[in-house]
């Protein structure tokens, strides 16, 4: 154990350079400049679909640009995560294109076996929705096929794990934010490409348990001892969902951890950080295991859910900082 608290692997001094800046992150203040977003809308089927994009006011259409899709969480919508995960400033500060797709009535359909989503499930295709949407984006814009990238919050951050077991081939690296693999993923879980892939976790989320099992949605905790919850699914547990990535990218070959800096005690959470690398195609895992923390998003984000239902936000570091890290150093290869 070294003095900054990081426990060193071997034989990848770039792993160990490269995510010991990780470390160096710390929550601030960046408003999302939303000035150049602009609603698109699409047809698949007999549905209307929408999406907002955000192009950078440096963009150049001779230039391919790296892509980032940000999928919202359920019952939210893509205005919110814009101002909630503020890739709209890291695009202008970057020069990438960031999309915020659209579910219809608040929900994607992720993968999960759900009776109360069943219905919703068997008429929204939303697989087919995205890749209708990335079609557009190519005709429309210079796009770097080697940096697109997917991101998304709880139900968006399961969705996220289908899509990339389902179509690996078109992203280069993905990020869940308190959302893990859909247990009946497990089974068919055989990407055809590596892909890296970052995790944000709460230890004590009730909604998305790190320990796996029924997903819940409870605003009211009390009236879960009244009546019986509905059927939302299952996902798998975090650790289940992080080996999955790392034994398929064979990312075994160097593992390290580190404790991040507790800068605000008194949020009432801490948070570790794993990196598994040397994976094929020069791949990476990575984890953010926040200890003590709810169903919220880490650093940054604008409004404050209640704590006495979301449990406690962690403002260590800024997860969406720390996700565009990841995604801009592992482009595919």
């Amino acid at each position: 154990m070294y003095p900054d608290g990081i426990k060193r692997g071997k034989g990848n001094p770039v792993a160990n350079g490269l995510y010991l800046c990780i470390l160096l992150l710390f929550p601030g203040v960046v408003f999302a400049d939303t000035e150049h977003t602009q609603l698109r809308t699409l047809s698949i089927g007999k549905m209307e679909r929408t999406y907002r994009v955000h192009v950078p006011p440096s963009y150049h259409p001779g230039v391919p640009a790296a892509v980032v899709m940000a999928f919202h969480g359920g019952e939210s919508d893509a205005q919110r995560i814009e101002k909630t995960l503020r890739f709209s400033a890291i695009s202008d500060r970057e020069n990438l294109i960031v999309v915020y797709p659209n579910a219809v009535d608040g929900h994607w359909n992720d993968g999960r076996k759900s009776a109360l989503f069943a219905k919703h499930d068997k008429k929204v295709d939303d697989v087919s929705f995205v890749l209708k949407m990335l079609k557009a984006l190519r005709k429309e814009f210079s796009i770097d096929t080697t940096r697109v990238f997917a991101v998304g919050v709880s139900n968006g951050g399961i969705f996220v794990q289908r899509l990339a077991v389902e179509h690996a081939d078109l992203f280069a690296s993905i990020g869940s934010v308190v959302a893990s693999i859909p247990e009946p993923l497990k089974e068919r879980f055989r990407p055809s490409a590596r892909v890296s892939a970052i995790f944000i976790n709460r230890t004590d989320d009730r909604f998305v348990p790190y320990a796996g099992g029924e997903v819940s949605f409870h605003l009211l905790p009390m009236l879960k001892t009244l009546r019986r919850p509905p059927d939302r699914g299952r996902v798998l547990s975090t650790e289940e969902s992080v080996n999955l990535w790392v034994q398929y990218n064979r990312a075994t070959s160097t593992r390290l951890s580190a404790r991040i800096p507790d800068h605000e005690p008194r949020d009432g959470a801490t948070a570790e950080m794993f990196v598994y690398s040397g994976g094929d195609r020069e791949t990476f895992v990575s984890l953010y295991r926040v200890n003590g923390g709810g169903h919220t998003i880490p650093g940054g984000s604008t409004g404050i859910p209640p704590k006495h239902i979301f449990g406690n936000i962690c403002t260590d570091f800024d997860s969406t900082e720390a996700i565009w890290l990841f995604f801009k150093h592992n482009a595919r290869k």
